[in-house]
């Protein structure tokens, strides 16, 4: 089973929406798979650690 996770951070929220995904892989103990839906207007790639999987869907607001 994988657990699906959306997360919308556009403008402002960019910095607290990528803080969220690390520190949520971080404290997660749990044995199932994560996935993250990342909505943004930046690409988050240098934001967002190496081994943590996402999706990343660019977003005008």
């Amino acid at each position: 089973m994988t657990i699906h996770i959306v997360v919308i951070c556009t403008n402002k929220y960019f910095n607290l929406g990528i803080r969220l995904i690390n520190n949520f892989n971080t404290y997660y103990n749990g044995n199932q798979k994560i996935i993250y839906h990342v909505f943004t207007d930046k690409i988050p790639d240098k934001f967002i650690n190496k081994d943590i999987e996402y999706k990343y869907y660019p977003t005008i607001h």
